[in-house]
């Protein structure tokens, strides 16, 4: 059976919606998506799934912290995206800059944006089997420092990517890998990380 895999809903104005792009990849990488929405007992939802993803957004609440801690402490498989790692950073012992970051480098809506270095000890790297990686980038605020393992960073010194070793799969990326499934990389860390909800399931 194909593993359940979680997407936390994000609110524009009065409405909750779930990215099409990740229910897409999680879809094509052999996974069912299915929303898990703010306000709901969202604990009885989680016990539905086999994996979670914090997508993109536009703000930090208690709900997304409040399902990383779940996620960390059960050893869910969990794959933060921009917004989602700085959720999964923050929630970490970690905090945000003070200051804006170069957004022609960082929100721009190029498919390769700018250049990471990829920790070779890394998970990631083990993933992705590449040191340096052409990514994009739509954001405005990143993360300065966590308890987790920071694995990545830009070339201009923005954290790019973090994690947890202890975990089965604890990854969070600033990039949107949903954004590019045409390029091998994003299909290896959606692959990869539903390989790892798949095995929570049996």
């Amino acid at each position: 059976m194909k593993p359940i895999i979680g997407v936390v809903a994000r609110n524009n104005k009065d409405r909750y919606f779930i990215s099409k792009e990740v229910l897409d990849a999680i879809r094509i990488s052999g996974g069912i998506g299915i929303g898990i929405i703010p306000g709901s007992d969202y604990k009885k939802q989680l016990l539905l799934c086999d994996g979670i993803v914090l997508p993109g957004g536009n703000y930090i609440d208690d709900f997304n912290r409040q399902i990383v801690r779940y996620s960390k402490d059960n050893n869910l498989p969990t794959l933060g995206i921009c917004l989602g790692m700085q959720t999964i950073g923050l929630e970490c012992n970690g905090q945000l800059s003070e200051y804006k970051i170069n957004q022609k480098i960082h929100n721009n809506k190029r498919v390769k944006s700018h250049e990471i270095i990829i920790n070779k000890s890394s998970k990631l790297y083990g993933i992705l089997n590449k040191e340096k990686l052409f990514v994009n980038s739509r954001h405005h605020d990143n993360i300065i420092d966590t308890d987790l393992d920071i694995v990545a960073k830009s070339v201009d010194g923005v954290i790019e990517a973090i994690e947890d070793a202890k975990n089965d799969f604890f990854i969070g990326v600033q990039w949107h890998p949903e954004s590019i499934m045409q390029t091998d990389e994003s299909k290896k860390l959606f692959k990869y990380f539903i390989s790892c909800c798949k095995a929570k399931k049996v």
